[in-house]
């Protein structure tokens, strides 16, 4: 098996509108660069790549367009590329969002540029690896779901579901060094909250940093089935806050990253890419309608897409917006694709992805999709069959 890694700088010029919250937030302060991470994998002649941008979200015409750029650059089958948001509330808006603070299109057209060419790089790299898949917990997260007297509401509900697990793909190089980390794990980017407008990616980019500085090599985060979970005691937000729950995910990472594997790749596994397209009823978005109109336009109705990719011992389900707990595990615990993990914001955003029990309950998260529950369920029972297609040949 043979990887290459590359890492560019992704931060916008400021003055700029950040995204993640209803409210204007204009920053001229940069708190951390944000970057996006590039990850190739060869094995057997095939092909995949896995972009970890610290952005909120990309749509799928924008990733439609890095995957052509990429496929010009190297060649890479664009059903090969799956492209990831960490989800950070402290970046710049991709979608156009609000209407007093249109996105830049000419820097736009420069970031997704900037991602296809961060995958050339990555591919320029290529040396052998060793794939393991390592397993253990990021507990920094709790359930947001609460309920008051009022009905629920977001806050901290420590009787809620909340799945801290994380798994980790670790290629290691011919000389035994770390080369490249992929963590999976999944909690809302929000700790540096919307009272300081500063760009930042907000505690996974203190997290990679972190895993980078102490182990080396470059390290990937994909945020997973976080669209209930915000990080726990973050009353106080703010870059303190921040980094806090940043170095302590760090902290965990480190020691997930220095478990024994739980499985590697002996030379059978691979690697391999599925993309499914799908057409699916919408439901009216409270604060994307000018999205959903273009969408709806431009594409005949909501067309969005599932994607699995597997690296060796590790399977990534790419889903395309704000996985809840209990929907993530909908796939994971039904694919027979071993290693299986939710990639949420993964190549489109559609908005939150309850389940329908969630629906019934009520909250902002099934308020905030553009999918009605029919919708969700025909995108789980595709995102499984999805994942069970690249599942190796003798599992």
């Amino acid at each position: 098996m043979l990887a290459g890694c590359a890492t560019t700088v992704i931060t916008p010029p400021v003055p700029v509108q950040l995204v993640g919250y209803g409210r204007e937030r204009v920053s001229i302060e940069v708190s951390d660069e944000l970057v996006a991470r590039a990850l190739v994998v060869e094995a057997d002649g095939q092909r995949v790549a896995l972009i970890s941008a610290e952005l909120l979200w990309l749509e799928r015409c924008q990733t439609e367009t890095v995957r052509a750029q990429v496929a010009a650059l190297c060649g890479l089958a664009p059903e090969a590329l799956m492209v990831c948001c960490t989800h950070t509330h402290s970046g710049p808006d991709t979608l156009d969002w609000y209407d007093f603070a249109p996105v830049d299109q000419a820097w736009l057209a420069t970031l997704l540029r900037q991602l296809a060419g961060c995958v050339w790089l990555a591919s320029q790299r290529l040396r052998p690896v060793r794939a393991e898949r390592v397993e253990g917990t990021l507990p920094v997260g709790i359930n947001r779901r609460q309920r008051g007297d009022g009905g629920l509401f977001i806050g901290e509900d420590s009787a809620g579901v909340y799945d801290d697990s994380a798994v980790a793909l670790r290629l290691v190089d011919e000389a035994g060094a770390l080369y490249a980390s992929v963590i999976s794990a999944g909690t809302h980017p929000v700790a540096q909250g919307f009272e300081v407008p500063e760009v930042s990616a907000d505690w996974p980019g203190v997290m990679c940093r972190m895993v980078e500085r102490e182990l080396g090599g470059t390290c990937l985060f994909i945020n997973g089935a976080c669209g209930d979970i915000n990080p726990r005691d973050w009353g106080d937000r703010g870059p303190a806050t921040m980094r806090r729950i940043g170095t302590q995910a760090g902290g965990a990472a480190l020691e997930l990253l220095s478990s024994p594997a739980a499985a590697a790749d002996t030379g059978g596994a691979g690697v391999a890419a599925k993309l499914q397209p799908l057409r699916l009823p919408h439901q009216d978005h409270p604060y994307l309608q000018n999205l959903v109109h273009r969408r709806l336009t431009a594409d005949d109705g909501m067309l969005t897409e599932v994607q699995a990719l597997r690296i060796g011992p590790v399977g990534f389900v790419g889903l395309p917006g704000e996985v809840l707990t209990e929907t993530g595990w909908a796939v994971q615990r039904a694919t027979r694709l071993p290693g299986a993990r939710i990639a949420g914001y993964a190549n489109d955003y559609v908005g939150y992805l309850p389940l329908p029990h969630i629906y019934e309950a009520g909250g902002y998260e099934p308020q905030s999709t553009m999918l009605p529950p029919a919708s969700v369920l025909e995108m789980v029972d595709v995102a499984v069959a999805t994942a069970d297609a690249v599942a190796p040949a003798e599992v």
